[in-house]
C-alpha cells in the first residue's frame, strides 16, 4: 500500500467512526470535497513553473510590488535577480512576468496559441 492509499484510508476510516459527531450536510460537503480532491492527489505537475520569489501566504508577492512607487521598477528589480521570465503569485492569481524581447516575442508570436488566456483581474492606475 503505497502513502497515498494509506492516507486516504485514514481519512475515510476517521470520517466513518467520526460521522455521529457530523451534520448529514457536513457528511455531503465532506464527501464532495474528497471526490473533487481523489482523483487530483496522485497527480505530478507536467511542467515546471517558472522560478518566483518568496510569496506571503495570502497575499503574494503584493507587498514586493508596492515598495516603489511603480510596480514595474520592482518586477525590473526582480528580473534582475530571477532573469527575463518569472512567475508572480498576486493575491490568490499566478501570474508569469516577461521581460525581454526575444521572450516576449516568442510568447506573443511564435507561441502565440499557448498563451492567448488571460485572467480577468483588477490592475494598477
Amino acid at each position: 500500500m503505497d502513502l497515498l492509499s494509506a492516507v486516504v484510508f485514514a481519512v475515510l476510516a476517521a470520517v466513518h467512526l467520526l460521522g455521529w459527531l457530523l451534520t448529514k450536510e457536513q457528511k455531503a460537503g465532506f464527501q464532495r470535497l474528497l471526490a473533487d480532491w481523489l482523483p487530483l492527489a496522485g497527480r505530478r505537475p507536467t511542467r515546471r513553473p517558472p522560478p518566483r520569489p518568496w510569496a506571503l501566504p495570502i497575499i503574494g508577492n503584493m507587498v514586493q510590488l508596492g515598495l516603489k512607487p511603480n510596480p514595474y521598477e520592482c518586477m525590473a528589480d526582480i528580473s534582475r535577480r530571477l532573469g527575463a521570465v518569472y512567475g508572480l503569485k498576486l493575491g490568490p492569481t499566478e501570474a508569469v512576468v516577461v521581460n525581454d524581447m526575444a521572450s516576449i516575442r516568442e510568447v506573443l508570436v511564435t507561441k502565440g496559441d499557448h498563451f492567448d488566456g488571460r485572467p480577468n483581474f483588477l490592475r494598477y492606475h
